[in-house]
């Protein structure tokens, strides 16, 4: 299950708390949701530059009535190589070049 919060959200205090009290609960009731991902899109202000980043957090339901020795996450950190020309992962491919560019 994807859940996309606002990005003001983060500012507020114990945000992450307020997010997994329900989610915990709904897991002790439900075995058909392997994960929650709550995610946002935060706004970065330095000097004249605005950037805009990814914030997610992943909880799985151990109860779940699937394959407990899969990994379900939907986001994973990834961090470009210093000197890069994108920050995309080298799996991505730029909707840009379509339909030509593709492999």
């Amino acid at each position: 299950m994807l859940i996309k919060f606002p990005p003001d959200w983060l500012t507020i205090p114990g945000h992450v708390d307020t997010l997994l009290a329900p989610t915990n609960e709904f897991f002790g009731s439900s075995t058909r949701v392997v994960s929650v991902a709550f995610y946002t899109t935060a706004l970065k202000f330095a000097g004249n530059y605005m950037s805009q980043g990814h914030q997610f957090m992943e909880v799985n339901n151990a109860l779940n009535k699937f394959d407990t020795r899969r990994d379900w996450r939907l986001f994973n950190r990834w961090r470009p190589p210093k000197g890069a020309a994108n920050g995309l992962p080298p799996k991505w491919l730029r909707l840009i070049n379509f339909p030509h560019g593709f492999n």
